[in-house]
């Protein structure tokens, strides 16, 4: 099988542009793998919190942790998706051959929806199912576990907001490079 070889320009700043790319791709794939495990750790924890609850085996107050724990979980994967996102728009902005090296992955930006299935799940892990968390033991709550409660819906509401903004965002960057239309 014949090996691609890639000619890259060197940058203004004397740095291999090809060990410039491989730094930051590195980082991309680290983040993404952050952002997985995340997620693993995010469904293990409602469902072993919600398969205590449901068979009786603890009282539905421990419900009250769902919306700390998958909200911060939530704002830590939202962290890894800007960043993610801001490397990338750097790699576009610094290296201009990674345009065309990169095309196909540059249409999937450029899509007006690609990012509403996936916000539409990571929303209801994230914030719908802690919801739920903060709503079903509402008449057991009482005293300092207010504060957990509290602590809890503004947890999730601001993660509710960060992905919903990185929805709108997708919107703005699929439109800034197509055009309007």
């Amino acid at each position: 099988m014949a090996e691609i070889t890639l000619t890259l320009p060197v940058d203004d700043g004397g740095e291999d542009a090809r060990a410039k790319f491989a730094a930051y791709r590195q980082e991309i794939l680290e983040r993404s793998g952050h952002q997985h495990a995340l997620l693993a750790l995010n469904l293990t924890t409602v469902a072993a919190l919600a398969g205590f609850v449901l068979t009786d085996h603890a009282d539905s107050r421990l419900l009250l942790l769902l919306p700390v724990l998958s909200g911060s979980i939530g704002l830590l994967w939202c962290d890894h998706a800007w960043s993610i996102e801001s490397i990338g728009g750097h790699l576009e902005a610094e290296l201009p051959w990674l345009a065309s090296y990169e095309q196909s992955p540059g249409r999937v930006r450029r899509m007006r929806w690609p990012r509403v299935p996936l916000t539409f799940a990571l929303v209801i892990l994230f914030v719908a199912i802690p919801i739920a968390g903060l709503l079903i033991p509402i008449h057991h709550v009482h005293g300092a576990l207010w504060v957990l409660w509290a602590a809890g819906l503004a947890l999730v509401v601001c993660c509710g907001v960060f992905l919903l903004s990185w929805l709108v965002d997708g919107f703005r960057r699929a439109r800034d490079a197509t055009g309007p239309g």
